[in-house]
C-alpha cells in the first residue's frame, strides 16, 4: 500500500467499504460493482445463530450439563468456520478480479465505528460486529498480498470524509444523511445509492485533489 499518487498511472477503481454491501467499486468508465451483498446477509444470520448457541451454553450450568456445553461448543466452532469460509471465498474472488482488471486501487482507511454508523439498521449482534470488523481488516491483508503477486497493481490509501454526504454532481453536502441507503440531493435533486455515491466521490477526490492519507 502506498500513501500518495506520485508517478502512479494506470486504470483506476475506487472502493467504498460498507455494511449492506461488503464493497462498492466505481471506475472512470462509469462501471459500478457491488460485491458480497448476499454473503453479508448470510454472515449476519450465522452470527445470530452463534449468539443463540452462546446464550444456550451460558445457561447450561452444572455437571449435569457438561455434555450439552461440549456439544454447543462444537456447534459454535462449526458456525465460526462457516463464516470465515464465506469471508475468505469472497475475499479471494474480489482481490483477484480487482488486481486482474486494475492497476490502481483506491482503498479508504477502515474504521469500524464509522462503518456501523453507515448502516441505518443497528447491528445488535456482537459476533456480527466482530466478524464485520475482522472481514474488512482481513480483506486489506488479502488485497496487499494479491497486489504483490501482480506487481503492476498499486493500492493507494485514501480518505472518505464526507464522500457519502457530498453530492457528486453539484457538491452539496447533506449533513442529515444519517444511515439512509439512498442519497438524494436537496440542491440538484439527483438520487443514487449512498455507497455508489461514496465510491464515485472517492474517485473524484483522488483525481482532482490527489487526496491521500499521510
Amino acid at each position: 500500500i502506498i500513501d500518495n499518487q506520485d508517478d502512479v498511472r494506470g486504470k483506476v477503481i475506487s472502493l467504498d467499504p460498507g455494511v449492506r454491501t461488503f464493497m462498492t467499486g466505481y471506475d472512470p468508465d462509469g462501471q459500478l460493482i457491488e460485491w458480497g451483498n448476499g454473503d453479508l446477509n448470510k454472515i449476519f444470520k450465522l452470527s445470530k445463530k452463534y449468539d443463540k448457541l452462546q446464550s444456550d451454553k451460558d445457561f447450561a450450568l452444572g455437571r449435569t450439563n457438561k455434555r450439552k456445553r461440549f456439544r454447543l461448543k462444537k456447534k459454535m466452532l462449526r458456525v465460526i468456520q462457516r463464516i470465515r469460509h464465506l469471508i475468505d471465498e469472497c475475499h479471494h474472488q474480489l482481490t483477484r478480479w480487482l488486481c486482474t482488471n486494475y492497476e490502481i486501487i483506491l482503498l479508504p482507511k477502515f474504521e469500524s465505528s464509522r462503518m456501523v454508523l453507515k448502516n441505518k439498521r443497528k447491528i445488535r449482534s456482537k459476533t456480527a460486529r466482530a466478524m464485520l470488523t475482522w472481514s474488512h481488516f482481513r480483506f486489506r491483508m488479502f488485497l496487499q498480498h494479491k497486489a504483490r503477486e501482480f506487481r503492476i497493481c498499486k493500492i493507494i490509501k485514501c480518505t472518505e470524509e464526507y464522500t457519502s454526504k457530498t453530492c457528486g454532481c453539484c457538491g452539496f453536502v447533506k449533513n442529515d444523511l444519517g444511515g439512509l441507503k439512498t442519497f438524494k440531493c436537496d440542491s440538484c435533486e439527483v438520487e443514487m445509492d449512498r455507497d455508489t455515491n461514496g465510491a464515485r466521490n472517492i474517485l473524484l477526490k483522488y483525481l482532482t485533489e490527489g487526496q491521500a492519507l499521510a
